[in-house]
């Protein structure tokens, strides 16, 4: 896409089409995690699509657990890879994965992010949850301990929206809110 024109160019395909796939950019590729296939079918597959070839490739080592709607970030040139079926960790330079405890409430269309060194998983859907099937849950993994914990709530439970970290003057910053994690 060019911003000055609003201008769409097709630069390459899947090597297997999915949708509901957990992204995330590392290097000069964008991970794909699992996803449902053209045949409805929810995979385990990691693709990587070069940004440089154009080109997608699937990666032998598949995530851990077929999942879809999930959420990936990068820490510590580590990717962080979080859903209903589990937490994991990817290791992109060997290719791969450390399977993690599971956040303390497991769920879907879950937002991350990272700050201060901390994953941080806000809202999400527990999907066949009868009741309350959207979660306000603010929850942070920590890589040191190994260990998810809970830390807050979002004001209406949410899934599916986006989250990023915003880097702020020091001065919108000394309320306490640079260290969710200490809360």
């Amino acid at each position: 896409w060019k911003p000055g024109n609003n201008q769409w160019k097709l630069y390459g395909n899947l090597a297997n089409p999915v949708e509901n796939m957990g992204y995330v950019a590392y290097g000069t590729c964008i991970y794909l995690f699992g996803g449902k296939n053209q045949e409805e079918v929810v995979t385990n597959t990691v693709q990587c699509f070069d940004t440089h070839t154009g080109q997608a490739t699937i990666l032998e080592q598949s995530l851990p657990a077929s999942d879809m709607c999930v959420s990936a970030a990068v820490l510590n040139n580590l990717i962080y890879v979080v859903g209903l079926e589990g937490s994991f960790k990817f290791h992109p330079d060997n290719k791969t994965w450390d399977v993690l405890p599971d956040m303390t409430c497991p769920r879907d269309f879950v937002s991350l992010t990272v700050l201060d060194e901390k994953l941080y998983a806000f809202g999400g859907r527990r999907r066949g949850a009868q009741s309350d099937l959207y979660t306000d849950i603010i929850e942070f993994y920590d890589p040191v301990k190994s260990e998810w914990k809970r830390c807050g709530t979002i004001p209406v439970p949410m899934y599916s929206y986006g989250c990023v970290r915003v880097i702020l003057g020091e001065k919108y910053l000394n309320a306490n809110s640079s260290n969710l994690a200490a809360s």
